[in-house]
């Protein structure tokens, strides 16, 4: 015989010296720190039918809506846009290459222009679907006929709007247009009524600008023209008054013009430095001939007269020096040749006075000629400064003449170029693709749909398994019996799904019988002196197996060897008695017989029975029902008699086991417990609630109870999600059926 059973686990919290177990506060508790997937899957076991409605209505609201959908089909066209268009003449205006986040500026631009209320004019006029009902019914719109043509123009704009769709793709300069429409052929018109009024709304912006610009450069043309025409008269009339001339007919950016006045100084002064000069040489000439010796200026010596009279003087001396060594000095000859050197002398020093009264003469003109043009040089001067003086104003109005001319000549040179590329406008936006008219709706997405009712069904069934996870606070599992209530399970009992659970407990190697069995075993091992010689068995509430357990414990234990009395200690409602067959008496007497004093524990005592449940086979199983049900039950078990009565089914039996009535709002069990050696605690899995159980383990608690564990009742695997396999006592020898 094998089994499979939940024991208790090792680590028991018991009071040390009484080993009275102590239920933990929700907050001494210590929080799981891992998923229990297990407890998922039960509860999501548990809640299936739940779920699966859960998945089917959505299903069904899915394909309701498929049904009731009407489809919606979008056609696609898209058109390319460039930065710069292509250069006919090659004088066309060309806007800078985009840099950086130019580039999604310029296309930003282009989108804003594709969804403008003036492209969906414009597609609305070419179509002309402001007086086309059959339009507004394919859009789904309401048609009002009350409506005046702007208003239904304006419905119609604002329909185009909300359908038409813009999309560019990253890193790229192709747009894609979408239009929306229950009608494909409709959808796929208006999308290219769409790309032909962009591309012919941008050829028309951009000859309206060059028109506008040829417009104003010519206003502008004008305006020079006059500008440069008034400057010029201007400058005439001055000049003319102010008596200067522009001989050299140009002006030197920032300087004066070359007036006559100022040519004749200039002359003058070039004249007026040449007479320096010449003075100069002259009185450097003078001075030099005052301070040398008359004969020996170099002029002088370079006269021819002197020369030639130099060398008559010199033949006249050598004759003389001739003469003289044979003549007398008073001789005739003698006389005559020095009265010749003296002619000679005196003609010399006359010559020599006359070279330097020339050389004084020259010194003295070349002043007299530099006196005069300097007087000259200063005249001119004064004029020259009144000149300039006058000039400045003329300046001003030359300069603006040349600014004005200079202006004129750009605005004549650019109005030619614009002009020449009137009649060529580039175009920057190129067709890619012609919208086709779609086969296929985009709305409603069948997988779209089918994702939105999956992920629906899947949050909503979150939500209510969540939910009533949540607010049912019943105990269905070993797991959960532990975990909640802190309590040593010393087995869980299967629940008996067909048939009476007394047939089942008739079966040594049923599953019910084998769970007995397995916790019979957990409460001899559960503390080191074995089977508590006074076991109080109890519930939160009525209706929880408490008396089957401690009806088929008794029988197990009798079974063992032991003397075993089965008390039937519920005096309110007591059960005992109907499982096992008396002799005609519905309510044979019992304990509260004893504790009124009307029978002695040998008058109540009764044997297991056979054909009852509780034979044992061994005679060892001794039953004490509960007697005729007291007027106070609660009064009747405080009293002394209760511990006379336990002492003496203590001095006569092994294990005295106390079928106890519910803990909760009843203090029977509560007194029950004070002469008792152990409590066990029975809780139905799936019935139990979790307020209760704790609830009266408390009571228990306070009643200073000694806990040894815990039952879980009626417990069915499959239903608590965790298959039979988990919790299974089924389990048999191969030579056995």
């Amino acid at each position: 015989m094998g089994s499979t059973v939940q024991t208790a686990p090792s680590a028991i919290h018991l009071d040390q010296p009484d080993d009275i177990f102590l239920i933990e506060d929700d907050a001494e508790r210590e929080p799981r720190q891992w998923i229990d997937l297990r407890s998922i899957w039960a509860a999501i076991f548990r809640n299936r039918f739940v779920i699966l409605a859960i998945f089917a209505i959505a299903l069904l609201i899915g394909v309701i809506g498929v049904l009731l959908t009407t489809p919606i089909y979008q056609a696609r066209a898209s058109i390319q846009i460039d930065q710069q268009a292509a250069r006919v003449l090659g004088t066309e205006e060309q806007e800078p290459m985009p840099i950086g986040t130019e580039v999604d500026r310029f296309l930003q631009t282009q989108i804003d222009i594709l969804k403008s209320q003036s492209l969906a004019q414009r597609v609305s006029q070419s179509l002309g679907l402001a007086t086309s009902d059959a339009f507004l019914e394919a859009m789904g719109a309401d048609i009002d006929e009350r409506l005046y043509s702007t208003s239904r123009e304006e419905q119609v704009i604002e329909v185009l709007q909300e359908n038409m769709g813009v999309n560019l793709p990253p890193n790229t300069r192709v747009i894609e247009i979408t239009f929306s429409s229950r009608d494909p052929e409709l959808a796929a018109r208006v999308a290219n009524s769409y790309v032909e009024n962009f591309i012919s709304g941008n050829i028309e912006r951009r000859f309206s600008t060059t028109s506008y610009a040829r417009n104003f450069l010519e206003n502008q043309l004008e305006q020079a023209r006059q500008r440069l025409q008034n400057s010029e008269q201007q400058l005439n009339e001055y000049a003319r008054g102010a008596r200067l001339i522009d001989t050299s007919g140009t002006s030197s950016e920032g300087g004066s013009t070359r007036s006559p006045t100022v040519a004749n100084l200039m002359q003058l002064n070039q004249a007026y430095a040449s007479a320096q000069a010449a003075r100069t040489m002259a009185e450097q000439r003078w001075r030099q001939a005052q301070a040398t010796n008359l004969m020996d200026l170099p002029q002088v010596l370079s006269n021819g007269t002197v020369m030639a009279l130099a060398e008559q003087k010199a033949e006249l001396t050598g004759t003389l020096a001739s003469l003289s060594e044979r003549l007398t000095a008073d001789h005739p000859q003698v006389v005559q040749v020095n009265a010749q050197l003296a002619e000679i002398d005196r003609q010399m020093r006359a010559i020599a006075s006359s070279v330097r009264a020339s050389i004084r003469n020259e010194y003295e003109t070349a002043a007299r000629q530099e006196d005069a043009l300097q007087s000259q040089v200063q005249g001119l001067e004064a004029d020259t400064y009144s000149e300039q003086d006058r000039g400045v104003r003329y300046n001003i109005l030359r300069r603006e003449v040349d600014t004005n001319r200079a202006l004129y000549d750009s605005l004549l040179n650019r109005f030619r170029e614009v002009s020449a590329a009137a009649g060529v406008v580039p175009n920057n936006v190129t067709p890619v693709d012609e919208a086709q008219v779609p086969r296929r709706p985009i709305h409603p997405n069948i997988k779209l749909f089918a994702l939105a009712a999956l992920l629906a069904a899947i949050a909503l069934s979150v939500i209510a398994v969540f939910a009533r996870e949540w607010f049912d606070d019943t105990i269905r599992s070993p797991d959960q019996f532990e975990d909640k209530l802190r309590l040593p399970l010393l087995g869980a009992v299967p629940l008996v799904r067909d048939g009476d659970p007394r047939t089942a407990l008739r079966e040594p190697h049923s599953p019910l019988s084998e769970a007995y069995h397995a916790i019979r075993a957990s409460i001899e091992l559960s503390s080191t002196s074995g089977i508590p010689h006074t076991l109080l068995i109890t519930s939160s509430r009525k209706g929880e197996g408490k008396s089957t357990t401690a009806l088929a414990l008794a029988q197990d234990m009798a079974a063992t060897g032991g003397k075993v009395v089965l008390v039937d200690a519920d005096l309110r409602a007591p059960t005992l008695h109907r499982f096992v067959s008396t002799a005609g008496e519905e309510r044979p007497a019992g304990l509260s017989d004893l504790l009124v004093g009307r029978r002695t524990l040998d008058d109540v005592l009764h044997d297991g029975l056979e054909g009852g449940e509780a034979e044992d086979g061994t005679g060892r199983l001794k039953l004490l029902f509960s007697g005729p049900i007291p007027p106070d039950s609660a009064t009747l078990l405080s009293g002394e008699a209760l511990g006379t009565v336990i002492d003496q089914l203590r001095e006569r039996f092994e294990i005295v086991i106390l079928d106890a009535p519910p803990v909760m709002a009843l203090a029977d069990a509560i007194h029950l417990s004070a002469h008792s050696d152990g409590v066990l605690f029975v809780t139905e899995a799936g019935g139990a609630h979790f307020g209760q159980a704790k609830g009266a383990l408390r009571r228990l608690q306070r009643a200073s109870a000694r806990l040894i564990g815990g039952v879980l009742t009626k417990y069915d695997a499959r239903k608590a999600g965790y298959g039979e396999d988990y919790y299974g006592y089924d389990y048999r020898s191969s030579e056995g059926t």
